[in-house]
C-alpha cells in the first residue's frame, strides 16, 4: 500500500499485486465467480512478472493466489 501514497522505493507492482490478490480472495469468498476469476486473471498476469525466487510478500500473494485457484476450479464445477 506504499506505493498510494508515494513513498520512496515502493514498488507499485507489489502494491497492484496485493489489491488484486485481496480482491479476487474477497470476491471468490463472497461466492462472485466472475470478479473472482477477472482478479485472478489480472494477478496471474502480474505475478508472471516476479521472478520465483522473490520475496516473502510476493510468496504470501503467491500462495493465496494458488488458494483461489483451487477453490474457482471447485466453484465452477458446481
Amino acid at each position: 500500500m506504499a506505493a498510494l501514497w508515494g513513498i520512496p522505493g515502493a514498488d507499485p507492482r507489489r502494491t497492484l499485486l496485493a489489491i488484486l490478490v485481496q480482491g479476487e480472495v474477497t470476491a471468490a469468498a463472497a461466492g462472485d465467480i466472475d470478479a473472482a476469476t477477472v482478479a485472478h486473471d489480472a494477478a496471474n498476469r502480474l505475478l508472471a512478472m516476479f521472478p520465483d525466487t522473490d520475496d516473502d510478500t510476493t510468496a504470501a500473494a503467491r500462495a493465496a493466489h494458488t488458494a483461489v485457484a483451487k477453490l474457482l476450479r471447485v466453484m465452477n464445477r458446481r
